[in-house]
């Protein structure tokens, strides 16, 4: 399936990836932070974005190298055929990190493109408290906040880990990040995502 991404993250994404990769290392990231670009593109959806051993988390965790996870995260789906599901589970990743390291604008151009036609869980009204917090539209995202907060649990959410055994997941998701975003509005994303446990 043909893909297209925004302006502004293919200029990101070719800016960076057509440097060699060890001239791009030595020059923006630590030494750490090498990657193997060809075995990343060869990675399977699941192994790329769920295998911490292989995929973008690993590097992500990695000191100073969030952004060269979210650059890994756009190469990769802007070379693979992607479902539009994986393209935006991948979207919604990168703007994660993106915003994690202050990179708004970014985030902002990227988490609208993750919401969803159909959605039972209410993602795209967490989506809007996401982008609400960024923008710093306190009444968006308490919009938000309601709005998550009337969604009926429908009777076939029974939500379950990679291996497919059942996890107990607090009704509705991602409403505790969004009353985090609020209790922490003037804390940076990463604080507030965590919580600002100061406060």
């Amino acid at each position: 399936m043909a893909h297209r991404t925004t302006q502004l993250v293919i200029s990101f994404v070719a800016l960076f990836f057509l440097v060699p990769s060890a001239q791009a290392t030595e020059s923006k990231y630590p030494q750490k932070c090498v990657v193997d670009y060809n075995q990343m593109l060869n990675l399977s959806p699941r192994e790329f974005d769920q295998n911490w051993e292989k995929g973008w988390v690993k590097l992500a965790e990695m000191d100073g190298c969030k952004e060269a996870a979210a650059n890994v995260i756009a190469l990769y789906y802007s070379q693979r055929e992607l479902s539009e599901g994986a393209i935006k589970t991948l979207k919604f990743h990168e703007a994660q990190l993106r915003a994690e390291i202050d990179q708004y604008e970014l985030a902002l151009l990227l988490f609208p493109q993750t919401k969803q036609t159909e959605s039972s869980i209410g993602w795209n009204h967490y989506v809007d408290g996401t982008i609400a917090f960024l923008a710093k539209d306190k009444a968006g995202l308490e919009d938000a906040i309601r709005r998550l907060a009337a969604v009926p649990k429908p009777t076939s959410f029974n939500p379950t880990d990679a291996d497919g055994n059942p996890i107990d997941v607090p009704w509705p998701p991602n409403l505790d990040v969004l009353e985090r975003f609020k209790k922490c509005f003037d804390e940076s994303y990463l604080e507030a995502y965590a919580g600002c446990k100061d406060k």
